[in-house]
């Protein structure tokens, strides 16, 4: 029976890091997989991940034949760090073996390395756009079109005699404008 490591990192809190270990080691049974360690890392994916280092330096010793992860992501921050791990390990005779990815890179073709690592760009690039709106609304920027200055004042005027087709061809707004407006002042 071969030893695997188990590496995860914790982002989202406590219970979904057991459930995401208990998922692994099931994964490490089905493949009649001894599981010799588990190292978990809190934090996002730019953040350093210390235990994962550990888990190598215990591959490196001999503690086991490969690392265990739910996703390539979580263990690199970019497409070079994952090519440099992978060919490392490759070098060394050990495997990085991912879950959610079905990816062993001990048994991968090159075009299933492919295909994880075009995967893996596109979740670093999702990660990034998504940390760098987190970060402009904690800045308190707008983001998005910004609000459109509407004068209530003579939509409500107008809709004393024209229809909303006839008011919105008049302002410039849209039908679904103009009946925003009579609904909020609850008109028409």
């Amino acid at each position: 029976m071969e030893q695997m490591l188990i590496y995860t990192r914790n982002a989202s809190g406590k219970f979904k890091l057991f459930s995401e270990i208990r998922k692994l080691r099931n994964f490490a049974r089905r493949n009649r997989w001894k599981v010799s360690g588990v190292y978990t890392d809190r934090g996002e994916e730019t953040e350093a991940h210390p235990e994962f280092d550990r888990a190598l330096e215990n591959l490196r010793a001999g503690k086991a034949k490969g690392i265990l992860v739910p996703r390539i992501s979580m263990c690199v921050a970019s497409l070079k760090e994952a090519v440099v791990l992978l060919d490392s390990l490759h070098r060394d005779a050990f495997c990085l073996v991912s879950m959610e990815d079905d990816f062993d890179s001990e048994k991968a073709s090159s075009a299933e390395t492919i295909r994880v690592l075009a995967k893996l760009e596109r979740e670093l690039f999702s990660n990034r756009v998504k940390s760098g709106l987190a970060s402009a609304r904690a800045e308190g920027q707008q983001l998005g079109r910004p609000k459109l200055k509407i004068s209530e004042n003579r939509v409500l005027r107008l809709a004393k005699r024209k229809s909303i087709r006839q008011i919105a061809r008049t302002t410039g707004y849209s039908q679904t404008t103009v009946w925003r407006v009579l609904q909020k002042h609850n008109r028409k």
